[in-house]
């Protein structure tokens, strides 16, 4: 698949594993073309927003929204690629997206998800030698997706 990529990420976590504040936000657009050598012409846009609150030392509540539109004769199996700008995932389902779903089980020109979590700190201790934290975490998923797309926007 040939294709152009260029998007924007404004990252104000206090830092990148174990977050307990702030927020990563990025836009994506991908677009398919003919001319660039591909077999087809399709648009993509993906909007991804995380975000983490920890009103105190132990407990932090972290929530993601993923909205993705896909537009044009896109081939069927990049229905199932949710793109991001460190690494593309895949659909709905499975331990990256909506937990308890099969992976990729559900797939389509249009896509939002939504992952809330409420994570505590239930004991520190040495492993190894190295600091280490067992973490608690329960979790609501939602998602869903649509043939048609979202209709954020469309190509001829």
């Amino acid at each position: 698949m040939t294709y152009g990529r260029v998007g924007l990420v404004w990252d104000t976590r206090d830092r990148e594993v174990g977050t307990r504040s702030g927020s990563w936000i990025e836009g994506l657009v991908q677009h398919g073309a003919k001319i660039l050598g591909g077999t087809s012409d399709f648009a993509r846009f993906t909007f991804t927003a995380r975000g983490y609150l920890s009103p105190t030392d132990r407990i932090t509540f972290a929530s993601r929204l993923i909205v993705q539109d896909v537009s044009g004769a896109v081939p069927f199996h990049e229905l199932y690629t949710v793109q991001g700008s460190f690494k593309d995932d895949e659909g709905l389902g499975g331990s990256g997206s909506v937990r308890g779903l099969p992976k990729d089980r559900f797939a389509g020109k249009g896509l939002a998800l939504l992952n809330n979590e409420i994570r505590c700190r239930a004991a520190s201790f040495a492993l190894l030698g190295k600091p280490s934290t067992a973490v608690l975490t329960g979790f609501v998923d939602a998602g869903r997706v649509w043939t048609d797309g979202v209709r954020l926007w469309s190509i001829a």
